[in-house]
């Protein structure tokens, strides 16, 4: 396997390929890994969002949660991201059809480059329900366990999220989201400018 390097470009990780992606994880386990120190102690990491990475193209969610050692880093409580575990482990709770629509989740994982690479935060989208027309829901958004500055972090993901979302589904007004997924992800979409929308305070929505 090439040098992960190779891989990286200026901004994005080329070569989206589900077979690639579960090869990268592999080796980038070994990195994360590596921030467990003495004790069981965590090395945090205060993230640089500017040096934020993220695979060319989305991975097909239900795809991605039967890969091992995909699993085996999300459920890490100290270096994982355990609510995107929880909702892969049981993806028909989290991901669900809405009428006749059925929920098509997909993620996109984004990275830390320094001296080595990280895990930064995992966005999970469903790319066909819709709980306002025009709306992309998002299903979840987690920033990994050893980020020192998840805010921040949380809010460049989104930003760049919306910026790829702007150049492939033009018909976009805005985004939805529930606050209820995992106990994180109100204070997420909180922070994010989202508001509970007036026919649906279940659903809450911000405009592109």
């Amino acid at each position: 396997m090439r040098h992960i390097n190779e891989y990286i470009d200026d901004k994005v990780l080329n070569e989206g390929l589900l077979s690639w992606l579960k090869a990268f994880i592999k080796k980038l386990k070994g990195n994360q890994t590596k921030l467990v120190v003495d004790n069981g102690r965590v090395n945090m990491l205060d993230m640089d969002v500017k040096k934020l990475k993220y695979q060319k193209e989305p991975a097909k969610f239900r795809d991605l949660a039967k890969d091992k050692d995909t699993l085996e880093v999300w459920s890490n409580s100290k270096i994982g991201f355990p609510e995107s575990f929880k909702i892969a482990k049981n993806i028909n709770k989290y991901c669900t059809d809405l009428g006749e629509v059925k929920s098509d989740p997909y993620v996109y994982t984004f990275y830390y480059q320094s001296e080595a690479t990280y895990y930064a935060g995992v966005l999970i989208y469903d790319n066909a329900v819709q709980y306002i027309e025009n709306y992309l829901h998002i299903i979840s958004l987690e920033t990994n366990l050893v980020v020192d500055n998840p805010s921040e972090v949380q809010e460049a993901i989104f930003n760049e999220f919306k910026n790829i979302m702007n150049t492939r589904k033009m018909t976009i007004e805005g985004f939805t989201a529930k606050d209820d997924v995992h106990p994180k992800m109100k204070g997420i979409i909180t922070k994010l400018g989202f508001k509970p929308s007036d026919d649906n305070p279940e659903i809450y929505k911000v405009e592109k």
